[in-house]
């Protein structure tokens, strides 16, 4: 999952040198030896305050995570626990009898961002059918979802909002329990805890994620269904 925003740089060959994401407090040296690397003469003024040896570039470059294999529809949600921002646990077979949209986000992505009002007028609209909205914070730092929690959650008053402590290790709920390369990604699962959909992505108008909804049971105006039907073929 790569974070945004993301810079890259390619030499004047089309080749890539490189990429470094978000704005860190060493986004200034890692980008001045991007461009080093892909030939650009910088003035002197311009210089990162450390040039990098072949050493260095080896130790900063991360390994690629294997892909995993996408949980499947019809599976049983696995368990797991998670904290709230008040570090209290949140047992998914919990909530066992609702219907739980299982939605993995981070701090950093922008779609997952972009997703987040529509999320709530859905939690907000279906909480009386029993539907709960547990967002679990992903491949994420805990300093980065309790400051984003609270500085945004009182925005999202209907949606239950957690962190994974394995943060960005393989061992993260989202990677290695339900097989999420890329999010957002949002699980419907029924209330006796089995997937009935997936809901990958995210773009401004869909209906995709109430056509899902009502597939575990919800009562869901048809028009939407039909939407959401329809906003699915046109992503292909």
């Amino acid at each position: 999952m790569t974070p945004i925003p993301t810079t890259i740089v390619f030499d004047a060959s089309g080749k890539l040198v490189g990429w470094s994401a978000g704005f860190g407090s060493r986004y200034d040296e890692t980008l001045g030896n991007l461009l080093l690397r892909a030939g650009v003469k910088l003035a002197a003024a311009d210089l990162p305050a450390k040039v990098w040896t072949a050493e260095d570039i080896a130790a900063a470059t991360p390994k690629p995570e294997p892909k995993v294999e996408l949980l499947k529809v019809g599976a049983l949600a696995p368990d797991f626990v998670s904290q709230t921002i008040d570090g209290k646990d949140v047992k998914l077979s919990a909530l066992r009898g609702k219907v739980v949209v299982l939605d993995f986000w981070a701090t950093w992505c922008g779609p997952c961002l972009a997703s987040m009002p529509h999320t709530q007028e859905v939690a907000a609209h279906y909480k009386d059918q029993g539907v709960v909205v547990l967002a679990n914070c992903t491949s994420d730092t805990r300093a980065k979802f309790e400051q984003w929690v609270k500085t945004n959650g009182e925005n999202y008053p209907d949606i239950l909002w957690t962190h994974d402590a394995a943060e960005r290790t393989p061992t993260r709920v989202s990677h290695a329990r339900y097989g999420v390369n890329g999010i957002p990604c949002q699980f419907v699962i029924d209330r006796e805890g089995r997937i009935v959909d997936i809901v990958i992505g995210y773009l401004k108008g869909e209906a995709i994620l109430e056509a899902a909804l009502s597939k575990a049971g919800v009562n869901v105006d048809p028009a939407l269904v039909a939407k959401g039907a329809a906003d699915l073929k046109r992503r292909g």
